[in-house]
């Protein structure tokens, strides 16, 4: 998820609930229809790789936001959920839910051999290409690649000029905006859409995937000094980014 002082709810989605039971009971457990009874046992976020901090009674700090939980009811599924008001900082991390399910015999159920599940928001749900012609997939953000210098100002008769493609690689039916950016360089640079016109970023795009033709205007006195970047913004988040000179 991203934190830039947005608020989030987090809640996990159980089967039909078995309303002849008290839910939660007294022990935390939801009862369902499947014959199993679920519970939240921790709400984690995941600060740095493999390090996380535990919110499952509530959190606030400067750095990390505001973590309030809310009791099962009806609109979460009687599980209960959590409240996240992030902190301005702009940084993006992974929020889990751990629990465990158990058979009750309300109408099935059985062995269960993993009666641990988790439930996870994480921006590397979301994989975006941004992808020019003739640069290697491993070198896009490191050693980058090259445009030529178009000193005639002549979009269709030359072949100076490099084909950008920005193109959602899984899910491919997950819903929401992803923006595109000109983090250094907008002098040097000339976009074009499919059509020809003059792109100015930044842009966003509810519809990919989205072709571009990029003309170089302007020398580099330097390597890596323009930055494309695509970003998508949802449930869930992944980012990529392109370097020229």
């Amino acid at each position: 998820m991203e934190a830039n002082g947005s608020a989030y709810r987090f809640q996990v989605n159980l089967p039909e609930i078995n309303t002849s039971y008290t839910n939660p009971d007294a022990q935390g457990w939801v009862h369902c229809t499947d014959g199993y009874k679920y519970k939240i046992d921790s709400w984690k976020l995941e600060i740095s790789s493999n390090s996380w901090l535990n919110i499952t009674d509530g959190y606030s700090s400067l750095t990390w936001g505001t973590f309030t939980p809310e009791a099962g009811e009806l609109g979460n599924d009687y599980i209960g959920s959590i409240h996240w008001s992030t902190p301005v900082n702009t940084g993006y991390y992974s929020v889990v839910a751990n629990g465990r399910r158990r058979p009750y015999g309300g109408g099935g159920g059985g062995y269960v051999p993993d009666e641990y599940w988790d439930s996870r928001w994480a921006q590397a749900e979301i994989r975006l290409d941004l992808h020019m012609d003739n640069v290697w997939e491993s070198d896009e953000e490191t050693d980058g690649g090259y445009i030529p210098l178009n000193n005639s100002d002549d979009p269709g008769g030359e072949d100076d000029f490099g084909i950008l493609t920005l193109k959602r690689v899984w899910p491919e039916n997950v819903s929401g905006t992803v923006y595109l950016t000109l983090e250094s360089g907008a002098s040097k640079i000339c976009l074009r859409d499919e059509n020809g016109n003059t792109v100015t970023l930044p842009q966003s795009y509810s519809a990919l995937p989205k072709t571009f033709t990029v003309e170089g205007i302007e020398t580099s006195g330097s390597l890596r000094n323009i930055e494309i970047k695509a970003a998508f913004t949802a449930v869930t988040f992944g980012v990529r980014s392109l370097h020229l000179t």
